[in-house]
């Protein structure tokens, strides 16, 4: 029993420096990538921003200062800011920390909709980048500074 015993305290190191099947460097298959098939549907009118397909729906005003939004376990607050035309940025908080940040560009051509993130919520941050294509126009909203044509009924 003894000897059994010093064998296997002298393996014991060999096999702390065992490969394991985790061991590697590992690259991310692309074409066997799981995306939503559902569209997402954003609008951003008259100093609000809404998101109608985010689980859940969110719906702030997009002033830059911090909103309360429920239901999301990752965050409790959410700013939106409009940045030009083109360009709107994301911070989400968790208990007054940050916790995601966004920047949502559209191209010149209005079809490509690319969304740059980081995620602070781990111990390192995780940075992104995200591609859509627009599938449809929103409704237009006609609002009496920009449409001579509204009128109040």
């Amino acid at each position: 029993m003894k000897k059994l015993i010093a064998a296997l305290v002298c393996l014991a190191p060999l096999w702390a420096f065992a490969q394991t099947p985790f061991d590697g460097t590992w690259v991310a298959k692309i074409d066997s990538a799981q995306l939503p098939k559902k569209p997402e549907v954003y609008s951003l009118n008259p100093g609000m921003y809404r998101c109608a397909t985010c689980t859940p729906k969110i719906e702030v005003k997009a002033d830059g200062q911090d909103q309360s939004v429920s239901g999301d376990p990752y965050s409790d607050s959410l700013s939106v800011r409009v940045v030009d035309a083109t360009t709107v940025e994301f911070s989400a908080k968790k208990d007054g920390k940050v916790v995601e940040t966004d920047s949502e560009m559209v191209s010149p051509d209005g079809n490509t909709l690319t969304d740059k993130f980081t995620d602070l919520a781990g111990t390192q941050p995780v940075t992104g980048e995200w591609i859509y294509s627009r599938v449809s126009p929103g409704k237009q909203v006609r609002t009496r500074s920009r449409d001579p044509g509204w009128r109040s009924r």
